[in-house]
């Protein structure tokens, strides 16, 4: 399980890197983040001792297999979870973040799912962003 920490840093990690296609470093890391460079770049080296990204000083930061599918399952459960917040209880999009982010990497891949299906498989979370399918289910379909 991830910390709530690890969680941050792999969506922002995943946004910039995988949606946006940046460059990710420690540096750019903490601006995002809103954290001083020292501490992102020792969460960094947590998450390549766990085995979820590579890092090398003077370069970017990579996903690990492993890290990519960690990574897509958190942004999945945030999304979900803001989706939820928005459709069912009516939240704003930016409390239904600020609440999901507290939560999201608490709740299980089985759970996200449950939601998911209770909200009819949304593709985009409220601010429009994709949210990835899971092969339990959605069928693997983006």
């Amino acid at each position: 399980m991830l910390s709530k920490g690890e969680a941050a840093y792999l969506k922002a990690i995943y946004e910039a890197k995988v949606e946006y296609g940046k460059e990710v470093t420690s540096v750019k890391i903490a601006g995002k983040l809103k954290v001083k460079p020292p501490s992102a770049l020792e969460m960094i080296k947590k998450l390549s001792k766990k085995g979820l990204v590579r890092y090398s000083p003077w370069k970017e930061v990579e996903f690990t297999k492993k890290g990519l599918k960690v990574a897509e399952s958190a942004i999945r459960k945030h999304r979900i979870l803001e989706s939820c917040f928005v459709d069912l209880f009516k939240l704003d999009r930016r409390t239904a973040c600020l609440e999901a982010s507290k939560i999201d990497f608490l709740i299980s891949d089985e759970l996200a799912d449950v939601i998911c299906s209770v909200l009819n498989h949304p593709k985009k979370c409220p601010h429009n962003k994709c949210i990835p399918s899971s092969s339990m289910c959605c069928g693997g379909v983006s």
